[in-house]
């Protein structure tokens, strides 16, 4: 057995920060890999259009199909950063893929990592904490 301890807070006792890609538009997502394309999302979600990914053959390595951002702001070690995005399976077919946060370059140094199995088609959202 194994414990793990943490800190959980409802969405309005998040520390306040600043965005570090333009969550609006998500025009500062780029991909390879993967082909992408805007939808429209029904609902009553907290948003109106989505990215769909979709991966047709499983690459050589994870890392050649990928749908990233970069931040726009400075990172500096040591700052607290919040990964939060929201996902689903498409026609209820299953769905894997890693979310993280890492280096740009150099060694790629992960500041936090996520394994996300979909199987609904219902929106679930997800949170990835980390420190730089």
């Amino acid at each position: 057995s194994s414990t793990a301890g943490g800190t959980l807070f409802d969405d309005d006792a998040i520390p306040t920060g600043a965005p570090l890609i333009d969550d609006s538009t998500l025009d500062g997502l780029f991909h390879f890999g993967a082909s992408v394309s805007v939808v429209g999302v029904s609902g009553s979600l907290p948003f109106s259009q989505a990215r769909r990914v979709s991966v047709t053959s499983v690459p050589p390595s994870i890392w050649n199909a990928q749908l990233r951002g970069e931040s726009t702001l400075a990172v500096t070690q040591g700052d607290r950063l919040l990964l939060s995005f929201w996902a689903r399976a498409l026609d209820n077919q299953p769905a894997r893929f890693n979310a993280l946060l890492e280096r740009d370059g150099g060694n790629y140094e992960k500041s936090g990592e996520l394994g996300v199995n979909l199987r609904s088609a219902g929106w679930q959202r997800f949170y990835v904490p980390a420190q730089a």
